[in-house]
């Protein structure tokens, strides 16, 4: 899969997700040529920070699975004219290896000022080329048997334990999380089996939790029990502590609460 076609179905499926009717594609290219410096909040561009770094993550996800830790840093700029210069960190998670160095600054984010879509699709092309340069054609990940595995997952989770997304939870954000960290699925599995069986009648629900100011992002499983029960939390840690001893060493995090 090409950057090209990886992003576009990133777009497809932020404008999925957001249900409008002008495309995520479209709305980008106008904050993007359209950068106010001086009176636009900058809690503003905390979130347009946010949607930027969720389409660089998911498109190169789509094309190299989990090899990649990806966080990025956004700069507002006044010179020519007002406009976004983004900064793509990308590691390779098995061997630290930063991919995205930059020698002459000597920093581990690439820098590409951005006055329009094109500008972000280069930037996402130019840190795929340079993992092809240190890791070759093998390192492509294949994202579509990932998904498949992340929503079976889902799936026997609400089948067979009674598990199901919250309310506010995408599912979509959940199974691609999971694609990013496929041992998380059968460690999953296990915490649903084990807080079932624990609470029989309760309510267990999932979401996905994402600290963009931190760049961390976890799994969320909470257990909200029939009746009150003093000994929530010492079972629930229990749980825990049983399920990260049976799958030590796997990337990714969940939390288990009340």
């Amino acid at each position: 899969m090409t950057v090209r076609d990886a992003f576009k179905s990133e777009m497809a499926m932020l404008d999925e997700l957001a249900g409008c009717s002008n495309p995520t594609e479209q709305w980008l290219e106008e904050v993007l040529t359209t950068v106010d410096a001086e009176t636009e909040p900058s809690d503003y561009h905390s979130l347009i920070h946010s949607v930027l770094w969720r389409i660089v993550r998911e498109t190169l996800m789509r094309i190299y699975g989990s090899l990649l830790w990806v966080t990025t840093d956004l700069k507002v700029l006044k010179d020519p004219k007002p406009h976004y210069s983004l900064g793509v960190m990308a590691i390779e998670r098995d061997t630290g290896i930063c991919v995205t160095w930059d020698k002459h600054a000597k920093t581990p984010y690439l820098y590409r000022e951005l006055y329009s879509v094109e500008d972000l699709i280069g930037l996402i092309e130019e840190v795929d080329l340079r993992v092809g340069e240190i890791f070759g054609a093998e390192a492509k990940g294949n994202y579509s048997e990932a998904l498949t595995s992340a929503n079976q997952t889902l799936d026997e989770l609400a089948r067979t334990y009674n598990v199901s997304a919250a309310r506010d939870a995408s599912v979509i954000d959940v199974s691609e999380f999971l694609c990013e960290y496929p041992r998380l699925c059968p460690a999953l599995k296990e915490i649903a089996k084990r807080t079932r069986e624990a609470f029989p009648d309760a309510s267990i629900t999932y979401r996905l939790h994402h600290d963009p100011e931190a760049g961390d992002e976890y799994l969320l499983v909470r257990v909200q029990p029939s009746q009150p029960d003093d000994t929530l939390n010492a079972k629930l840690d229990q749980i825990l502590n049983a399920v990260c001893s049976q799958f030590k060493g796997a990337s990714g995090w969940i939390r288990l609460c009340c």
